[in-house]
């Protein structure tokens, strides 16, 4: 649904392709759930019930047709995004697909009108993946958000919630013990008769399996051993059922007897997530895990500060732009290192301005009142300085690069910042271009003025005669300065077969002892008088409840992780 507001009042939207794959897929109202949690925490941020954020059924990861999503997202100031669902998934997805589709968002995001972009993080905690190219990557006023929660009253990150560079991570409704009508009870099975025959062949699979494992209890079976005999029992059953005609005739005549009476297969899909979650008879629950429920949380925070901003211009008051309100949310976080069912602490970095960061929290847990304290204190300095230092600044590191340079051959790339224009650095991207022929890197070194290097993972996307784009999202060196004439080297890891075509670092931020300058050293206070001593990490990790169908995606919903 795309929507047409009033003149000069903000938009706001969930944007999620819809692709029903399975039975499963019927009853989720992950989209819908989405969505409310975005314009609930609008609502509730902003005091007005009457604000609304639509439902996009479009995924900007992977458009069906790119120019249109991006003429849809142009109509919106704020949206939270999922890229895919299916039962429990956040993300299913390989990334951003294709090089031209790479360059066209990166080519939208820095010359036209894009809203601020607030992207689920997927929940990668668990296998660690560290590859997942997003479209947030390319724009500067955009947040990666993980789901946090607190125990102990600590805050600390969830076990599932990714470690791929999140910006932030972020609470949900559902770890506060609120339900939404997570599932349709009894959704319209009409068109659908290709995924009920797949349910029952998958139904007639798992029991074959589970009476091989009965036959078999007395012996020891590996997983090796189990792999091969599910999938000699799957193939075994789905030729039966797919190429006999008893067995044809047997599917045919359960899809009839479902699609005559819905009810009956209504009950027993319900009663399979009811083994594992508390669902009550409309669909409603809680205690569902999930980064694509932080991130419309999130969402709704910034939707409501860019809400603000309407009613302050109504009274003819100064206003925060887009890049601001985004900035001062990663300053509305504290730290931590406490991962749900871990002793050991994550990774952290504190980079030259003493800014920390975390491998799964990136800024780290982000704190509404915090944000609510930030945001009263911006409009204070800038109703008592008219005169603040409130530009958006950008510089390109580039250099010219050869038509035969190898990958691995380092390229110093040299700053286009103007002099006696030293800016603050809110956050980088390292964009490449490459052509390979034989080992495909995917890693950089990046050695900054007068520091050690360090590596970065490249998320990539390939186009013809194997040109490739790959880029890194840096959130890491925010606060510290760039200068004016500074120089950055990069090369490819493992690039011997490469021959790079292109490089430059791009570098948002502000002027130095500007606006948010002197904001970045206001949050330090308050994150000093908000951050819990010692912080606490849970010692066990939630209950997992719902399971997703295999292959169903990432984002499995939970019971509720132990009282707290």
């Amino acid at each position: 649904m795309i929507r047409v507001a009033e003149p000069d009042q903000p938009r706001f939207a969930h944007f999620e392709g819809v692709k029903v794959t399975s039975l499963y897929d019927l009853y989720s109202r992950h989209d819908e759930v989405a969505r409310q949690i975005h314009q609930d925490t609008l609502r509730r941020f902003t005091g007005n019930n009457a604000l609304t954020v639509d439902l996009v059924h479009e995924s900007p990861i992977v458009p069906d047709h790119p120019q249109e999503t991006i003429q849809h997202l142009q109509q919106y100031d704020v949206v939270s995004v999922s890229s895919g669902v299916a039962l429990g998934s956040i993300i299913r997805s390989g990334g951003v697909a294709g090089h031209q589709l790479v360059d066209m968002y990166r080519h939208s995001f820095a010359e036209q009108d894009m809203p601020v972009f607030v992207e689920s993080a997927g929940n990668e905690g668990k296998t660690k993946q560290e590859i997942m190219p997003r479209v947030s990557d390319f724009a500067r006023n955009s947040l990666v958000v993980g789901e946090a929660n607190r125990g102990g009253g600590s805050p600390y990150v969830e076990e599932h919630s990714s470690r791929i560079n999140p910006t932030l991570t972020s609470d949900t409704p559902f770890n506060r013990g609120e339900r939404y009508q997570f599932y349709n009870v009894s959704p319209s099975l009409t068109g659908h008769e290709d995924l009920i025959r797949d349910w029952i062949i998958d139904r007639e699979v798992n029991r074959a399996f589970d009476q091989f494992k009965q036959q078999n209890q007395d012996k020891v079976l590996d997983n090796t051993e189990l792999s091969s005999a599910y999938l000699r029992i799957s193939q075994a059953t789905r030729h039966e059922y797919t190429e006999t005609k008893e067995g044809q005739a047997k599917i045919d005549a359960e899809v009839r007897g479902y699609m005559a009476r819905p009810e009956t297969l209504h009950s027993q899909i319900m009663a399979e997530f009811r083994e594992h979650a508390d669902i009550d008879a409309n669909g409603f629950v809680t205690g569902i895990d999930g980064t694509s429920f932080s991130a419309p949380e999130q969402a709704g925070y910034i939707s409501g500060a860019v809400y603000e901003q309407t009613q302050r211009e109504e009274q003819g008051r100064p206003i925060l732009t887009k890049d601001e309100i985004t900035t001062l949310a990663k300053m509305a976080t504290i730290d931590t290192q406490a991962r749900e069912g871990s002793a050991e602490p994550m990774h952290s970095y504190t980079n030259h301005a003493g800014e920390t960061f975390v491998e799964g929290g990136g800024h780290g847990v982000f704190q509404p009142e915090m944000f609510r304290s930030l945001l009263n204190e911006a409009y204070r300095r800038i109703e008592t300085d008219p005169n603040i230092d409130r530009h958006s600044v950008t510089a390109v590191m580039s250099a010219p690069v050869g038509d035969n340079h190898r990958g691995d051959q380092p390229v110093r790339l040299s700053s286009n910042l103007p002099e006696g224009h030293n800016m603050v650095i809110d956050r980088m991207r390292l964009d490449l271009t490459y052509r390979v022929d034989g080992l495909v890197p995917h890693t950089a070194v990046l050695t900054p003025p007068g520091q050690d290097a360090y590596g970065v993972h490249l998320q990539e996307a390939s186009g013809d005669n194997s040109r490739i784009s790959g880029w890194s999202r840096e959130e890491d060196r925010f606060g510290e300065i760039h200068h004016p004439g500074d120089h950055w080297d990069v090369r490819l890891v493992n690039g011997r077969d490469s021959v790079l075509q292109d490089a430059q670092i791009t570098v948002y931020g502000y002027n130095q002892g500007g606006l948010m300058d002197q904001m970045i050293a206001y949050s330090k206070e308050l994150a000093a008088k908000m951050t819990p001593t010692p912080a606490v990490a849970p010692d066990q990790p939630a209950v997992q409840g719902t399971v997703a169908p295999a292959n169903a995606g990432h984002d499995t919903p939970s019971l509720p992780p132990a009282p707290r």
